[in-house]
């Protein structure tokens, strides 16, 4: 597995679900939302793309869980909210797929925001 092909999953691991993650947010959902807020529609579907690459390149979800956390830094451990590691990354495909009015690549926000983070 190459780690630069998947450097925005890695800037979404590192970046906002860093070690200390739950402290600036409530859930690993209002992450994502802040995620889709403060980034290009460019790295979420970059995002999501790598999402959909590893899903089908690990089928073990311990090697993905090592993977997540030794080469992506992954702050969150999903099995604390009863998910595998590949149940939580569908899930946050869902949430960037529905769409939570990402910025263009000028930075302007498209529709406007979802919700309070």
């Amino acid at each position: 597995m190459n780690e630069i092909r998947h450097s925005p999953l890695r800037y979404l691991c590192g970046a906002y679900f860093h070690q200390d993650w739950d402290a600036e947010h409530d859930s690993w959902e209002s992450v994502v939302e802040a995620f889709v807020c403060s980034e290009s529609k460019d790295m979420v579907k970059s995002v999501c793309d790598d999402i959909s690459a590893i899903i089908s390149e690990y089928l073990d979800d311990s090697a993905l869980e090592r993977y997540m956390v030794s080469e992506l830094y992954c702050g969150y451990y999903p099995p604390g909210d009863s998910m595998t590691f590949t149940e939580w990354l569908k899930a946050i495909r869902r949430h960037m797929d529905a769409g939570v009015a990402p910025k263009d690549s000028f930075g302007a926000d498209e529709v406007g925001r979802r919700g309070s983070i």
